[in-house]
């Protein structure tokens, strides 16, 4: 049979298949361009044009709808179902008398520009500010004035269309009120001037060639259809999918001989497949290469063949039979080297598995060690540590569980607590310390559970858990832990101690601020909802527990300095001279004298000395500006602010929660928004609800 090389075989299909694809490729494209070109923006008309007609039909329905409406039965369901946003009843002047649906306050004024009987493309009812379309008809002498989302307004009126296009309607300016299709551009966003004009064309816009439809609705609104010019190359990519049937036909001869040669090609090495599979059990079979060569040696016959259809394959098998016949040649060599290197490798092997095992506990240890020392507190080092142990090990959990009070509780953890981790269960595990000194492994539901004793003194202070999914007998890890627990005894006597300390301070804060409710105006109900604003804000700036716990009771003392200034410019019902009220704004100099300079109390006396003090740097006594004023003086400080607002004072009546809201983010001359510092402001903003909960809930 004569042999054929297949270099020879791959040239010729390469040529041929190339030729043809180019040639069939070249052609579809050219036909999709040309019908593109004249049907796709015709298309793209009459779209827009239905899409005007909806959008019409939409605008006077919802006219239709406020006309009819009777304000004095508002029905909610009802305006869901027009997407109504907001609804207020106004006077001809635009003062807002009645508010239906929204968050505009009764009293605020509406520009007359509104109030023109159409539709009005406005942010002015919202809240947050984002575009609107607004509403105005006459109702009764009166404006009834509506707002509407526009995304909502129109979802789901506009036919489907498919294009890599965006529909948009917008303002004169260019304000982008509703979108739909492709995200050219966001709600909210601007859209270039050029493309809101009545007219068909194209711009380059954000490095992409768009074209253009737009059509001019009235009352400052244009609907405008974009989309990018490279949909005609999409086009053109689902016109040359029919042309590939006429591809597929005109290559089936050429596949047809492919075909029949490929199944040669695959014959030869199918038999070639099976006599090397042949060849890999026979040397698997013996016990060393040394009596493996013979054996390849005699297998190589098998590949020998008269019928090879290709003169690469004969030279393969030549190539290969002369490499065996070197091996052979050199097979003493090669096993004596095989057996050194094998007796090495399992002499390497040995010495690698202690080096990493004794590397790897060192390095735990480091981590370990390091983490405790360079934390800043001894909750920060229970973090750490439990997150280095999780870490070091490859655990799905660890936890150190400290002993106080006769109780064990959950420290620090790091990962999924599991659930044998209950209360019942640690009172288990530290009944069973009491007297077990090694630690303890243990396998249940999947996962491995690793447990060591810590002791203070022979006394048992708290233990450490870690979990680990599988079963493993921890050999390394309980090595490890054996040497880490050796320091831990001291670290939790003295967590109990600082938690003594701690809720000592915290009971002398609580004596010290019924010294103050007895002194002066500000009542025991005072100082304990200003404790609970405080902990609020600090808990929504995702401060630590003891963080929140500390401000809690801390900053019921910020008045704490009164107790030195004379009771009778306390009580004073009038105004305070200057040289009096000189005096009073010696409060927070006073509150140093008092508190005195333990560390202990170091919140305590900041809150005390800056809580007067302002963003702006208005406040007093020193004129603490922005970051410079500690972060707790700047949350207690709107937080007294708003509860003396809400409370009677000699010189005050009782505000409501609304005016106070209102002082407190518009300002009335005395208080101002740039007061406070704008992520408390912030925090108040979204959550003065909650602010008003309190209040109510701590009466005196």
């Amino acid at each position: 049979m004569k042999t054929v090389s297949l270099a020879s075989i791959r040239r010729r299909f390469v040529l041929l298949g190339f030729a043809v694809i180019v040639s069939v490729s070249v052609s579809v494209f050219t036909l999709s361009f040309l019908r593109l070109s004249s049907d796709y923006h015709a298309e793209g008309e009459r779209f827009l044009g239905d899409a005007a007609g909806n959008l019409d039909e939409r605008f006077l329905s919802t006219e239709a709808f406020l006309k009819a409406l009777d304000v004095e039965e508002v029905d909610d369901s009802t305006l869901d179902a027009m997407k109504v946003s907001e609804l207020v009843l106004c006077s001809d002047d635009g003062t807002i008398l009645k508010v239906l649906r929204g968050q505009a306050l009764q009293g605020q004024t509406f520009p007359p520009r509104l109030l023109n009987g159409g539709w009005t493309p406005s942010s002015h009812l919202s809240l947050p500010a984002s575009p609107r379309l607004v509403l105005s008809v006459r109702k009764n002498g009166r404006w009834l004035v509506a707002g509407f989302e526009s995304r909502a307004l129109f979802s789901g009126f506009m036919g489907k269309r498919e294009t890599d296009g965006s529909l948009l309607l917008v303002n004169d300016d260019g304000m982008v009120l509703a979108s739909w299709g492709k995200d050219i551009s966001t709600v909210g966003g601007m859209l270039p001037v050029f493309f809101v004009a009545p007219r068909n064309g194209e711009g380059l816009w954000g490095g992409t060639t768009l074209r253009s439809l737009s059509v001019n609705m009235g009352m400052g609104l244009h609907l405008v259809l974009v989309y990018p010019k490279a949909a005609v190359l999409i086009q053109a990519t689902k016109t040359s999918l029919v042309w590939a049937a006429v591809l597929f036909g005109a290559m089936v001869p050429l596949l047809f001989f492919f075909g029949k040669t490929l199944y040669a090609i695959t014959e030869v090495f199918l038999r070639s497949t099976r006599s090397l599979s042949d060849m890999a059990d026979d040397i698997g079979s013996a016990e060393s290469p040394l009596e493996a060569m013979p054996v390849m040696v005699s297998s190589l016959e098998s590949f020998r063949t008269d019928d090879a259809p290709f003169e690469e394959y004969r030279r393969l098998l030549g190539a290969f039979e002369r490499m065996m016949d070197v091996i052979n040649e050199q097979s003493e060599n090669l096993g004596s080297l095989y057996e050194e290197a094998t007796a090495m490798e399992l002499e390497l092997r040995e010495n690698n598995d202690e080096l990493t095992h004794l590397n790897s506990n060192l390095a735990d240890l480091m981590n370990l060690s390091r983490g405790v020392v360079s934390s800043a507190s001894l909750d920060a080092t229970a973090t750490v540590m439990v997150s280095n142990l999780k870490k070091c090990f490859s655990c799905e959990f660890a936890g150190l569980v400290a002993i106080v009070g006769g109780r064990p509780f959950l420290w620090g953890q790091a990962g999924v607590v599991p659930d044998d981790m209950s209360e019942d269960s640690m009172m288990d595990l530290m009944s069973r310390f009491v007297d077990q000194e090694e630690p303890e492994v243990s396998f249940e539901s999947g996962r491995t559970r690793i447990c060591a004793p810590v002791r203070f003194m022979g006394s048992l202070a708290g233990f450490v858990v870690l979990t680990r999914s599988g079963k493993g007998d921890g050999r390394a890890i309980v090595e490890v832990l054996e040497r880490f627990v050796l320091p831990l005894g001291g670290i939790f006597q003295a967590h109990e101690l600082v938690r003594e300390v701690r809720s000592s301070f915290h009971y002398l804060a609580t004596r010290m601020q019924t010294l103050t409710e007895s002194y002066h105006e500000e009542t025991g109900s005072h100082l304990v909802r200003v404790g609970e604003y405080s902990a609020l804000v600090a808990e929504h700036l995702e401060m630590s527990s003891e963080y929140v716990e500390d401000l809690r009771i801390y900053s019921q003392l910020h008045d704490i300095g009164k107790l030195k200034v004379p009771h009778g410019i306390l009580s004073k019902p009038g105004s305070l001279t200057d040289e009096e009220f000189d005096e009073m704004r010696r409060h927070p100099d006073y509150a140093v004298d008092i508190l005195g300079d333990s560390e202990w109390l170091e919140m305590a006396r900041q809150i005390a000395t800056t809580h007067h003090e302002k963003w702006d740097g208005s406040g007093y006594p020193r004129g603490l500006k922005g970051e410079d004023i500690p972060l707790c003086g700047r949350i207690v400080a709107l937080a007294d602010i708003y509860d003396a607002l809400r409370d009677e004072r000699g010189y005050k009546p009782a505000f409501s929660h609304e005016k106070a809201w209102d002082i407190i983010l518009h300002g009335d001359g005395r208080v101002m928004p740039e007061h406070f510092d704008p992520a408390i402001l912030e925090i108040f903003r979204v959550h003065h609800g909650v602010f008003a909960d309190i209040y109510d809930r701590i009466k005196e």
